[in-house]
């Protein structure tokens, strides 16, 4: 949360070249991002007191707030045909713009000779085809592949299910030595245990949830690239994705809300600038080319 003594968000060097005092935008996003719009609150808006300014809720939940004009800005890495059908529907228009860019990576015990796969073996393994680290190269091993626990907001579920397409996952067999999964990505540190323990070891998850355990665990390429900053920021890398801030496009009601349209336009504006990106930076996303 922004503006606590004991906030986490990071900070600017040098004061903010935007201030909003007013007719403040309200924000809500993914709850991976949540780190990142805290830091543009806590450097843009003067301190306040409306903690409905600034939430975060379900993911899959987020983008109906901002259909229903409960916020004004959303991030994160798409939009569904399904939440753009409805905005027709309302006749609004859905503009993303992207801010920052992020990737989903696999990652495993450091001492596995392994460091790639391609966007096959993923699959394969994930679909029970390939059981054995010997198959990719690796020690004569069976593989013990983490999965997400399968629930609709559930973001790294719904990318790893984009990677599989049409070939259906393997079901997650509990307690067992070769599939586990990951409810939380609040439980990151305790699965991080798990690949130092593990050597067979095989998980995906986003890239800012690992990225303070880069030297307990070993990032895999992915079809010859690894996910440096550099390959994800120019989309080398396979599993790059945008982020991006999501407004709704709507006639304002009231001079209030033409004032917040306004903000919200200027604060866009600003996180594409030199002090927004080196935020996006801060928190541990990749800034804009």
């Amino acid at each position: 949360m922004p503006f606590r003594e004991d906030t986490l968000a990071k900070s600017l060097d040098e004061p903010s070249t935007l201030q909003l005092y007013d007719n403040l935008p309200r924000l809500d996003g993914a709850r991976a991002f949540c780190p990142l719009y805290a830091a543009f609150v806590q450097a843009v808006y003067a301190e306040w007191e409306e903690k409905s300014l600034f939430s975060f809720t379900s993911d899959d939940n987020v983008p109906w707030l901002l259909l229903n004009g409960d916020v004004d800005i959303v991030f994160f890495t798409e939009i569904s045909e399904e939440h753009f059908e409805a905005a027709r529907e309302q006749e609004l228009e859905l503009k993303l713009t992207p801010i920052g860019r992020e990737a989903f990576v696999f990652f495993a015990n450091r001492s596995n000779p392994v460091s790639n796969l391609s966007v096959g073996n993923v699959r394969d393994i994930y679909s029970g085809r390939i059981t054995n680290w010997r198959e990719v190269g690796g020690v004569n091993s069976r593989i013990r592949a983490f999965q997400r626990i399968a629930y609709s907001a559930s973001n790294s579920h719904i990318k790893m299910l984009e990677i599989m397409g049409n070939i259906p996952m393997m079901e997650p067999r509990e307690k067992t030595f070769f599939i586990d999964t990951i409810s939380s990505p609040n439980g990151m540190e305790r699965v991080v245990s798990d690949y130092r323990n593990y050597k067979n070891a095989l998980g995906y998850s986003f890239r800012y949830y690992i990225k303070d355990f880069e030297k307990e665990v070993k990032h895999l390429s992915v079809n010859g690239t690894a996910p440096t900053p550099a390959n994800i920021a120019s989309g080398a890398y396979p599993f790059s994705y945008d982020i991006y801030a999501v407004t709704a496009v709507r006639e304002p009601e009231t001079e209030e809300d033409a004032a917040r349209m306004e903000n919200t336009e200027r604060l866009i504006e600003w996180i594409l600038s030199p002090q927004g990106q080196s935020l996006v930076e801060k928190t541990g996303y990749v800034p804009l080319g």
